[in-house]
């Protein structure tokens, strides 16, 4: 089970606000030794977030990696990065980020969760059902409110 778990809440309702604030995290942890998983909702948005990382700044390069969904027989790909949907996930990591409308059930191989919240209904809606789950699971999630 996650120890710790961790909510960015956005003013804004874009995805991209949502991209730019991961990269900045991103940006600031993986140099510290952290492995991060970004569990995407679907095989398009890991497509569009891969693009997005490799292009985001030219002056700070993010090394990551997709994982196929079909590829868990595959030698592990060694980035501090990486990007998967659906069952696409590393066998080591330790931060989270999860995209996904649903919660994966292999959550608990990862010590600490981070979820960016936008100000669209829906997602705030997924985003306040998840916040549940983790309080039900005995876990405070921090809120740390961007503007």
């Amino acid at each position: 089970m996650p120890s710790r778990v961790d909510f960015y809440i956005l003013n804004s309702s874009r995805d991209q606000d949502r991209w730019s604030l991961l990269a900045t995290l991103l940006t600031r942890q993986w140099p510290k030794g952290h492995r991060f998983h970004i569990h995407c909702s679907s095989k398009a948005e890991c497509q569009s977030l891969d693009q997005f990382l490799w292009q985001h700044d030219i002056l700070s390069f993010l090394p990551h990696h997709a994982l196929e969904a079909d590829s868990s027989h595959l030698p592990q790909p060694d980035s501090p990065i990486t990007l998967g949907h659906e069952h696409a996930f590393p066998a080591e990591g330790d931060i989270l980020v999860n995209f996904s409308p649903t919660l994966p059930d292999w959550i608990d191989t990862f010590e600490r969760v981070l979820e960016i919240v936008v100000q669209d209904p829906h997602w705030l809606d997924i985003q306040r059902q998840h916040y549940r789950v983790f309080k039900e699971k005995g876990l405070t999630p921090n809120i740390h409110r961007m503007g």
